[in-house]
Formats: C-alpha cells, sequence, structure tokens
C-alpha cells in the first residue's frame, strides 16, 4: 500500500510537470480484467484514444493555482486510478474510438467535452448516443440535407436509420439562462454563501425565489421551431434533441406549453418527437436524466421505434 502512495506522488507530480499522465499506465494492471467487461483490445484501443485527444498541453491547461486539483473532471480522473476511474475512462475512450473510426467525429464536438467551462456533460451525451447507435448497428449520416432554405441546402444533424425505420434528429444546446433567472440564481446564490459564512441553521441550501419557467422553455421552444421549420425535412419522421442543465426541472410546464404552441398543428407533422436531456457528471459517472415527448399528431408514429428505444437505454448503465 506505502508503495502504490509512493507510485501515486511521483506520477502525479510528473504529470504536473510534464502532463504526460499516462508514464505509468495503471489501466495495465491485472486487477482492470477480472470482471470481463472490457477485453485487452477494447482497453488498449480506449486508453489510445484518451492520449491521443487528453494529451499533455490539455492536462497542463487543466492545472490550477494553489488548488491540488484539475480544472476539468476528466484530467482528475486520469490521475486517481481505481475502477471508478477505470469504468469511465474506458466508457469514454471507446466512444471516441468508434465515432472517430465511423467518421462521425467532428472537432467542435470535441472541443466542447475538453472545456470545463462549457456545458461539457451535453457534449458527452452526444457522443455516448453516436457511440451506442454505432454500437447497436443503426447507418448514421451526419449534417443531411433536408432540402429546406432558399437553395435547399439546410442540413439536419443527423440522419439515422435501421432496416424500414429513418429518423432525422437535429441536437440543440440552450447555453445561458434568461437575465431574469440568472439575477434570481444571484441573489439565492449570495443567501447560500451569507448563510454558511454566518453559519446559520439554513446552512447548505439555496435561499430565494424558485427559477421561472417559461422564460427558458421560450428559449428552448425557439430552438426546437426553428429544427423544425428549417433544419428537419417536411416528409420524414423529425426528432429534435434538447439538452441542457435545467430543462427537465420545468418538464410538465413544457409539455403543456408545446402542446398548445405546436405539437397539435399540422405545420409540425414531421416533428414526431422531443427529447429532453439533462446531462451531469456525479459521483456515478457520467449520467443522464431523459424525457420523451411523443407528438400524437405526427404524420409518422415512431413510439415502437429502435431509436427511441436506444435513446431511452442511455439512462441506465449501458453494457458493452
Amino acid at each position: 500500500l506505502e508503495f502504490r502512495r509512493v507510485l501515486f506522488r511521483s506520477r502525479y507530480r510528473f504529470t504536473l510537470e510534464t502532463g504526460k499522465w499516462w508514464n505509468i499506465r495503471w489501466w495495465q494492471e491485472e486487477q482492470y480484467y477480472k470482471d470481463a467487461q472490457f477485453t485487452e483490445i477494447q482497453i488498449d484501443a480506449a486508453f489510445t484514444e484518451l492520449i491521443n485527444v487528453l494529451d499533455s498541453n490539455w492536462i497542463l491547461d487543466q492545472k490550477s493555482d494553489n488548488n491540488p486539483t484539475f480544472l476539468h473532471p476528466l484530467a482528475n480522473l486520469l490521475l486517481a486510478e481505481g475502477q471508478y476511474s477505470f469504468q469511465i475512462l474506458c466508457s469514454l475512450g471507446l466512444d471516441l474510438y468508434r465515432v472517430r473510426k465511423s467518421g462521425l467525429l467532428k472537432e467542435s464536438l470535441m472541443r466542447r467535452i475538453k472545456n470545463p467551462k462549457e456545458y461539457w456533460e451535453s457534449a458527452a451525451f452526444e457522443l455516448q448516443l453516436l457511440s451506442h447507435f454505432l454500437y447497436q448497428n443503426f447507418d448514421i449520416k451526419r449534417d443531411y440535407k433536408s432540402g429546406k432554405g432558399k437553395r435547399g441546402n439546410c442540413n439536419c444533424d443527423f440522419k439515422i436509420s435501421k432496416g424500414d425505420e429513418i429518423i432525422f434528429l437535429e441536437a440543440k444546446r440552450p447555453k445561458d439562462m434568461h437575465r431574469c433567472n440568472e439575477e434570481i440564481y444571484e441573489k439565492s446564490f449570495n443567501s447560500f454563501k451569507a448563510s454558511i459564512l454566518e453559519n446559520n441553521s439554513r446552512s447548505g441550501s439555496f435561499i430565494g425565489d424558485p427559477l421561472l419557467p417559461k422564460p427558458e422553455l421560450k428559449k428552448i421552444f425557439r430552438h426546437i421551431l426553428y429544427a423544425a421549420n428549417y433544419q428537419l425535412p417536411s416528409d420524414g419522421a423529425g426528432g429534435v434533441i434538447i439538452e441542457s442543465h435545467w430543462s427537465l426541472d420545468f418538464w410538465e410546464t413544457f409539455k403543456e406549453m408545446a402542446n398548445k404552441r405546436f405539437l397539435n398543428r399540422a405545420k409540425y407533422s414531421h416533428l414526431s418527437f422531443i427529447v429532453a436531456v439533462e446531462s451531469f457528471f456525479d459521483s456515478q459517472g457520467f449520467n443522464h436524466n431523459i424525457k420523451i415527448l411523443l407528438n400524437p399528431y405526427a404524420n409518422i408514429d415512431v413510439s415502437s421505434y429502435k431509436v427511441l428505444s436506444a435513446i431511452r437505454s442511455l439512462n441506465v448503465k449501458r453494457k458493452r
């Protein structure tokens, strides 16, 4: 045990100096092969991918002054060792490997995953989703021309098919909160900090008004309507995935507003479903809270489609 501590401290210091976190390849130890969840070939492919993507320059950029931890959670996992880090990193590396080999890995997606100041969990979900489809033998085409726009050159993100099932999918990522909610959040957070400093009985929770759902949902609906009007083909089954920190807090209000605004209108009969995803990283790794709203007035009923089953299955741990 003492030897492992010395080895870890040595590797940690070396990484801080050089950024080369792979100097001691802890994931090649026998303990990581015992449960047979990943083969030796998969482990090698996964960590080779991580070494290439999360390189030494990126690691050095994650150093934080006077802080023993790195800015990005992934950087901390690379040094942590153990089954927990291994499972998350191996899954991420295999996702990267699978999506890159298929030609679907965009530089913009990698940039979002590597940036701790962005909603990087959302990018990780998109990567997992693509890898999940590929693993289940779906055919995926990126930037599929929808035929819309003045010259018919508008794209939707993905055309996904399996057998006779075809779905067109657009992914949207609302970023900043509406100004009024930013003010509510700031006020609540300031109250939270003050309660801790005062060491009063209310410490440990936010104090203040709840966030207002309608300003955020209006922003989401603008994304959905833009996708339906300009990106999804008019003659197929289309879906929009909304990935955000907070959309599922307002799910019941979301359903009510969506039904009033467009799900019962013939203009949007090509919009078969909407997926709301809240992605987050916690002690269990990458997690997703997923809700699906079907359009009962859609031209094509996709309720039994394999694509939706694949999306729903990301709510639980995937098996390789």
